[in-house]
């Protein structure tokens, strides 16, 4: 079967008109967008291909492809910097799934190209060939031919990996990291500057400076440790290790920072357990309504249960409100009217447009 055409509209200011483009391929898309031919992404500026009917607003990034494509030039260039390799050595792919237009399926192009999970992310060092292959074009038609984001006219994008979590995942060591950092153009620029430099001293003059960096060094750590006491186990935390580069220092597994990410993973781990109940359970009530079943009901009145006694849902009204929702469907369905009302009401409470209004009034009569 061969591959769909590709039709688009753009809408023209003059003639106050959209004018409609194609039959083309794929490759001719590609050549279109590479031209700035698809922009600006206007409403009116549509796609679609000829075996899909419906057409779609055209994707900001494919309509605006040249400037994509320069922006993310110049964020790989940074990113190869010796301070970035160091802080984030690693990239993750994050997929950006357009299924009405073209279906790209990110987890197996990767396994094409021999990428490794780590945790159900697609992360590799940012020097790894893998992200040749992904963009290479002779693999896949709609490929760029970089080795960076975008690699694909319909996405393929990436976020940096930090320092920490690389090692954690394993997806790293230290030396590999720091072999990768010194195999960087910027690090050999850096280090013919510095060995100038260093040439360049009076006897002596380099032990008075490294004294002096020592005396910085342990002023610097003392007075970081005493910021983080105070930030305790907070966001502002975090933010402070990362700014101050700890992943380099003696501070990285004191302790105290052990603990304290461990009781941060933690209260992530039971925040994203509450929001994974209540959709777990939003998509399996339908079947209870059809099915009645007080094994399944009890299973599911569990999961809401959790998710509501968590308290990590008090942060998040909305989410709060459709676990209470849910769970005074679950008692209606058992006849249970009386109780259903009463988390109704909480409902509304959480969030007073979850939509429930009309039908406790109706209980309560």
């Amino acid at each position: 079967m061969s591959a769909p055409r590709w039709y688009y509209q753009i809408w023209d200011e003059k003639s106050r008109a959209c004018k409609e483009f194609g039959p083309i391929t794929l490759a001719q898309l590609k050549e279109a967008a590479l031209a700035g031919e698809l922009g600006p992404n206007e409403a009116y500026n549509q796609l679609r291909r000829e075996d899909e009917q419906q057409w779609h607003r055209m994707p900001w990034y494919l309509a605006d492809l040249p400037r994509v494509i320069e922006n993310g030039l110049r964020n790989h260039e940074q990113e190869l910097l010796e301070g970035a390799l160091h802080s984030f050595p690693a990239l993750e792919l994050v997929a950006c799934k357009l299924p009405c237009i073209y279906p790209v399926d990110w987890e197996a192009r990767w396994a094409e190209c021999v990428g490794k999970s780590y945790g159900g992310k697609m992360i590799a060092p940012k020097t790894d060939p893998i992200w040749q292959r992904m963009g290479d074009q002779a693999r896949y038609e709609d490929a760029l031919g970089f080795a960076h984001a975008p690699l694909s006219m319909f996405g393929g994008y990436t976020a940096g990996v930090p320092h920490r979590e690389c090692k954690r995942l394993g997806v790293m060591t230290e030396a590999e990291i720091q072999t990768q950092q010194e195999l960087a153009p910027d690090h050999a620029h850096n280090a013919a500057k510095y060995t100038a430099w260093r040439a360049s001293l009076a006897p002596g003059e380099w032990e008075c400076i490294s004294k002096e960096l020592s005396v910085l060094r342990d002023k610097f750590s003392a007075e970081i440790r005493e910021d983080l006491a105070k930030l305790g186990n907070s966001a502002g935390a975090d933010f402070l290790r990362k700014a101050a580069g700890l992943e380099m220092s003696a501070l990285e597994n004191t302790p105290e920072d052990s603990e304290r990410e461990a009781a941060r993973q933690r209260a992530a781990e039971e925040r994203n357990r509450a929001f994974t109940n209540v959709t777990d359970v939003q998509n399996r009530l339908p079947r209870l309504k059809a099915e009645y079943s007080v094994p399944l009901a009890a299973e599911l009145m569990g999961l809401l249960t959790v998710a509501i006694e968590g308290g990590h849902l008090r942060a998040y009204p909305k989410w709060l409100g459709r676990a209470y929702r849910y769970t005074g469907e679950i008692l209606e369905i058992l006849g249970e009217q009386k109780q259903a009302a009463e988390y109704y009401g909480c409902a509304l409470r959480a969030d007073p447009q979850c939509g429930v209004a009309k039908r406790m009034r109706e209980l309560l009569k």
